[in-house]
């Protein structure tokens, strides 16, 4: 009785809290709380909202830029760009990736939105916070993943 009490006690602890886990995959890659994340924040180099959505809809581990180090084996059209509640993980993460600008970085917003504001963009380093750009600006490319 006192096992299966200590048990439920924490599995319970674990549902209720959140923590934020990161490892490098050492395939180019680091894992943020089960979201796969190319390490080197900058190797995709920037871009308007257009050629980001391109860029990373392309990107595989045999058309990335050497630059990325990407060695996963992952297939064109398994990347994205981050929603912005991924981009703000990943600020607070930002330790864990390398070549981290004190930039704007594109993310995506798949709620609905305003007509003509279907991006947002986010600050990532070194704060986090929101701001909705032109698409016609250039941003930075940042993209994840699922496993």
């Amino acid at each position: 009785m006192q096992k299966a009490l200590i048990g439920l006690t924490l599995l319970t602890v674990l549902l209720l809290s959140t923590p934020t886990w990161a490892g490098d995959n050492g395939n180019g890659t680091v894992t943020i709380n089960g979201l796969v994340v190319l390490k080197d924040a900058s190797c995709l180099g920037a871009g308007t909202w257009e050629e980001a959505k391109s860029i990373t809809a392309a990107l595989s581990q045999s058309t990335a830029p050497a630059g990325c180090n990407l060695k996963d084996g992952s297939k064109a059209g398994k990347w994205r760009l981050p929603y912005i509640s991924e981009l703000r993980t990943l600020c607070s993460q930002k330790g864990q990736l390398t070549n981290a600008r004190s930039a704007i970085y594109w993310s995506y917003n798949p709620s609905p939105v305003p007509p003509g504001a279907y991006y947002i963009m986010s600050t990532l380093f070194p704060n986090c916070y929101d701001i909705n750009p032109r698409p016609t600006s250039f941003s930075n490319i940042i993209t994840v993943r699922n496993p």
